[in-house]
Order: structure tokens, then C-alpha cells, then sequence
């Protein structure tokens, strides 16, 4: 009497498959499609005849927000001549995405960009849900704010920033792009620009012994530190 196979895989009654989402800086090679895409789809095609098509969800879309989306707008204003925004720049590089996942035939059911409609809204709108519930029960809590620099600089020059001390950019239509000129340190002050336009404020800028700026003072006292 044959012995009862008892290594048979169980199956989920319903399955969400991912694949990692690339950044919105630029179109797709083969190695993001060979080495991310075809292992999930394949494994999503392979749930789909277990268990059936319409009890599996494959998803991705493409990451909106990050220094390298900001770093590679930046380079193609300023060598290539883009007159674009910042979303247009990620919407064009989503489409080619999307096509080019398209052109290999990856079975995705959704395939969106976090920063863009209709994935922003619901994005924005869920986010809002968990952190103001978090902050309900005491699981977060407001501190000292930071500033967050995503590349260091020799003196006197831009110091391009990931976050302000009000919170994260919303780099997605709020700002092209936002930076703190130190260079009139000397003065007692220092200037912000955004989009290209340059705002004075007279703060108490306080630095470390490599003449780095490590924490800023406004004259109600308030202080914003710099982490480097």
C-alpha cells in the first residue's frame, strides 16, 4: 500500500504579489526587468492557476519620491535645457516604465506611480489615517525638528536638502526644488532658495569645528538642527 504523500504545498485562498518599485529618474533596463519583474511574474502566473486569476493581485508602480529623482531632474534642467516640472519629468519616465513592462508582457494588475493620480490621493489620504492614529495613541511624538542634507558641499556653496524642518518636500508639485545658500555666513544670515528665487533670513547659524553649519537659530529662539 503506497504510503500517503503528506508534502503537498497549501495554497492561500487569495494572494497580492509585488515586485520592487523602481525610481522615477529613468526608464527600465533588462536587469530591473529580468532580475525584479519575470521571478514575480512568473510566481503570479503560478498562483493564478493554483488558486485562480481572480483571487491574485500583482502590483507595482513606480517609486515618486526620493534624492534621486530630485538629482536627475536637476542634471537634465541643467545640461539638457528640460523646461518641464518635476511631475512631468516622473510622469514621462513612468510611461516608459510602463511600456517597456508592457513590451516583455509582465501580467501586473496595477501599475502606478506613488507621487501621481490616481495612486496619490489614496497614498496621501492612508498615510494621513496611520500617522495621525499612531499619534492618537501616543506612539508618536513630536521632537526637535531636522534638517536632512542629501549632499555635502565645500563653504560658501548650495546645500541641496531632502527635508525642511516643517516636514518632508512634497516633491511632487509643491516645490522644484529648494536649497540653503550659507554663503553670507559673515552677515549673520542665510538665504533660502526656492525655485530659483532667493529669500533672506536672519538666523544665528552655529557650526562645527570643520566650519560645517550644525544647527540654526531663529530670533524666537527656536533651533533646527543639521544633521551632516
Amino acid at each position: 500500500m503506497a504510503s500517503e504523500n503528506t508534502n503537498r504545498p497549501n495554497f492561500p485562498a487569495r494572494a497580492v504579489v509585488t515586485a520592487g518599485m523602481p525610481y522615477g529618474n529613468k526608464d527600465l533596463h533588462f536587469g530591473h526587468i529580468g532580475g525584479v519583474f519575470v521571478p514575480a511574474d512568473f510566481f503570479a502566473r503560478f498562483l493564478r492557476d493554483r488558486i485562480g486569476a481572480e483571487n491574485v493581485l500583482f502590483v507595482s508602480g513606480t517609486d515618486c519620491y526620493g534624492s534621486p529623482i530630485m538629482e536627475g531632474y536637476r542634471k537634465k534642467v541643467e545640461e539638457e535645457g528640460y523646461e518641464g516640472t518635476i511631475t512631468d519629468y516622473v510622469r514621462s519616465n513612468h510611461d516608459a516604465q510602463k511600456a517597456a513592462l508592457d513590451s516583455y508582457e509582465i501580467s501586473l494588475d496595477l501599475f502606478e506611480g506613488s507621487g501621481l493620480e490616481p495612486a496619490r490621493t489614496h497614498h496621501h489620504r492612508l498615510t494621513a489615517e496611520v500617522l495621525e492614529r499612531l499619534h492618537e495613541r501616543g506612539y508618536l511624538v513630536k521632537r526637535q525638528n531636522s534638517l536632512e542634507l542629501t549632499y555635502e558641499t565645500s563653504l560658501g556653496k548650495l546645500l541641496g536638502l531632502a527635508a525642511r524642518d516643517e516636514g518632508y518636500l512634497d516633491l511632487m508639485g509643491l516645490r522644484k526644488s529648494t536649497a540653503l545658500d550659507f554663503s553670507e555666513w559673515d552677515k549673520g544670515y542665510f538665504a533660502e532658495l526656492v525655485d530659483g528665487e532667493k529669500t533672506p533670513y536672519r538666523y544665528t547659524v552655529a557650526f562645527d569645528q570643520q566650519r560645517r553649519p550644525i544647527k540654526i537659530t531663529d530670533n524666537s529662539g527656536h533651533a533646527t538642527l543639521i544633521r551632516w
